[in-house]
């Protein structure tokens, strides 16, 4: 397989870089109609095949093809860690354990752990997303990542290294721990990006210093860290430890973590996942123009000519 370069990447508004330019530079309402098309799809999966959905939507009175518009999300029941919990280890699969490819996990740490199963086509698209991420943030094919996350049934570890293999980057994968290695590994290899969480980030940049390394003796040139909650503080002392750019990579492991949503700091927040991704708020905003929109520019054109007959 040809490895990408920077001819497949389109560069964005904000100085970034689109790896599907297509998917990333929708207009707003195509964006917003292709969102409820997805969403709808995806109901309607859940709904055929996972018992514990259909229950809950025939319990609040709703179809999957009910939901028409944006606003039409806030009356969709949601989803609880509990829940999770209680239908451990496969009972929320939508497809049958012989189409699973992969099984990640929560520590389990106050109760059973929450699991998640992957398809071929959920592992595809999950690469497309961290690649999204990646290059909205800076990282260009041919940059070499030191992937500092976790292996395992966390996802952070081979959620960044099959993203980064598919933007072209050379992976170190090195995993977390053994900070002397790290630092080592990091100049010796000429890492270019890091991934790890951002108090690891920090710890990694105090160390470096203890042993007498300034800040441009490290050839990281930007980072993305998450997993844990981190401050606008501690990215810029990250920044000042490193001489790298850090962007935030978040999500669940309940969907695809990381990469979705993303922070990248070459554009506002979430922009790179929006065709894939979608955060529901909790609080109920309704707009005067259509009383089920939190915003009129955010309801389908399907949903506005309806409106009008």
């Amino acid at each position: 397989m040809t490895a990408p370069s920077l001819e497949r990447l389109a560069e964005d508004n904000a100085g970034g870089l689109m790896w599907q330019p297509a998917a990333e530079s929708l207009p707003t309402p195509q964006l917003g109609e292709l969102q409820i098309e997805r969403l709808r799809a995806m109901l309607e999966n859940a709904y055929a095949n996972v018992p514990f959905y259909r229950k809950k939507l025939d319990e609040a009175g709703l179809k999957p093809g009910d939901v028409g518009c944006h606003g039409d999300v806030v009356d969709l029941p949601f989803t609880t860690k509990i829940d999770l919990r209680d239908h451990y280890p496969f009972g929320m699969f939508a497809r049958p354990r012989d189409q699973i490819v992969r099984v990640h996990a929560s520590s389990g740490t106050t109760g059973n752990s929450t699991t998640v199963g992957y398809t071929r086509a959920d592992i595809d698209t999950w690469g497309d997303l961290i690649a999204r991420t990646l290059a909205a943030g800076g990282v260009k094919p041919g940059d070499l990542l030191q992937n500092a996350y976790g292996y395992g049934l966390f996802t952070g570890g081979l959620g960044l290294h099959f993203g980064a293999e598919r933007l072209g980057c050379t992976v170190v994968p090195i995993s977390g721990g053994n900070t002397e290695r790290q630092l080592k590994v990091m100049r010796d290899f000429g890492a270019t990006a890091l991934s790890c969480t951002p108090s690891y980030a920090m710890y990694l940049g105090d160390a470096a210093r203890d042993r007498g390394l300034r800040p441009e003796d490290l050839p990281i040139r930007v980072g993305f860290h998450g997993a844990e909650p981190w401050t606008n503080e501690l990215r810029l002392q990250i920044e000042a430890a490193s001489a790298s750019t850090p962007s935030t990579s978040t999500g669940s492991p309940r969907w695809a973590a990381p990469g979705s949503p993303s922070s990248a700091s070459a554009r506002p927040a979430c922009t790179s996942t929006k065709t894939t991704t979608w955060p529901r708020s909790s609080t109920r905003r309704r707009c005067a123009r259509c009383p089920k929109a939190r915003s009129a520019s955010w309801c389908s054109p399907r949903c506005r000519a309806r409106r009008s007959r």
